[in-house]
């Protein structure tokens, strides 16, 4: 059973125009810039502690601006772990 849309409203069951298609393509969107920061990814090594602590590599500690006392999200998925300043 069909529902009335509601008076000066918007109904969910209220069906939508259909468009008719352009004899003109759209242009593509422009693409956003990166920042070098997301240009392309950094890779470092580092080691464990025998304490479980993990160093940070210096250049990744200026470049984001980490200081001692910062505090961290740690995310595991599956064979990768992140970390994120909170």
């Amino acid at each position: 059973m069909p529902v009335a849309p509601a008076p000066g409203g918007n109904s969910h069951s209220a069906s939508i125009p259909s468009v008719p298609p352009s004899s003109k393509e759209e242009p593509a969107p422009e693409k956003t810039k990166r920042t070098e920061k997301e240009a392309s990814p950094s890779f470092w090594t580092t080691h464990l502690s025998t304490k479980g602590q993990v160093v940070i590599p210096e250049r990744i500690r200026k470049d984001f601006g980490f200081q001692p006392g910062d505090q961290f999200v740690v995310v595991a998925l599956n064979d990768l772990v992140f970390l994120k300043r909170v």
